[in-house]
């Protein structure tokens, strides 16, 4: 069972966009975008340090 619920807006800054984790046997897919987190969050396993520099720069 999934939900979604309504929460805070967040400006484009805040959401990090990057590959899925640990997935190497998903060939072309292994690469595209699309694992989400908020930037700070403390429940992210793995941050993509790559994709949060680009959010500064922007």
């Amino acid at each position: 069972e999934i939900w979604l619920e309504d929460g805070e807006d967040l400006p484009q800054t805040k959401i990090v966009t990057g590959a899925r984790i640990n997935i190497d046997y998903a060939e072309e897919w292994a690469q595209k975008p699309l694992r989400f987190y908020i930037l700070g969050n403390k429940s992210v396993s793995k941050r993509d340090k790559a994709a949060e520099d680009s959010l500064s720069r922007v």
